[in-house]
């Protein structure tokens, strides 16, 4: 059996995690939730790649060494616009966290956009989400890393779904994130995507 002790206090990650080793068949996988009492990291990286080591080298030293068959995991991800410099970024989910609801994020957003082009928005403004995935596996400390680009609508924008998936739709989907089954989105997904990777390492 292989346990994944996922450093994370994210439910919706965990969530996520939990639904994607569902669909693996060969093996029996667990994935354990940090446990609440350990104090966050101070997130300072520049990168998701930065934040996931920073994360992990955090979080192992509660689990010590792990047995065979068993892993600690860390995660960084998040949104980027490239006709905003990329923000927010690293800055994701502390965006976010600024608003009462994640629906007047997303009006802000449009909103500094719409400063940027003619009102109201005529183009398809592309956007992506990045994922990054530390590990160490043989004593070597390894990173998985995927994205997936997109483009931003705010013809739903509503607080349902997970973060900015409201507001983002896939290249050659015409649903966002939050329109489509949990499923769905794994295959897709810049966390769906850089997990398979890591899971197709350690399998």
């Amino acid at each position: 059996m292989i346990t994944l002790h996922f450093a994370t206090t994210n439910k919706n990650k965990i969530v996520e995690l939990q639904r994607i080793v569902s669909n693996i068949l060969t093996h029996k996988i667990t994935v354990k939730p940090l446990e609440y009492s350990i104090v966050e990291p101070e997130e300072n990286g520049k990168t998701f790649y930065e934040n996931s080591e920073i994360k992990f080298i955090h979080y192992e030293q509660y689990y010590g060494n792990q047995a065979d068959g068993s892993f600690v995991i860390a995660e960084d991800s998040g949104f980027e616009i490239p006709d905003l410099n990329n923000f927010p970024s690293v800055n994701s989910s502390r965006f976010l966290k600024q608003f009462k609801t994640n629906k007047e994020a997303f009006l802000v957003i449009k909103d500094m956009l719409s400063k940027i082009f003619q009102k109201p928005l005529q183009k398809h403004i592309k956007a992506r989400f990045v994922c990054d995935i530390c590990a160490r596996i043989n004593n070597k400390l390894l990173h998985f890393t995927s994205n997936v680009n997109g483009f931003i609508s705010f013809q739903f924008i509503n607080d349902e779904g997970f973060g900015y998936d409201p507001i983002f739709i896939p290249e050659n989907y015409t649903k966002t994130f939050a329109q489509m089954s949990g499923t769905e989105k794994d295959i897709i997904s810049h966390r769906g995507k850089a997990f398979q990777q890591f899971l197709s390492f350690i399998l």
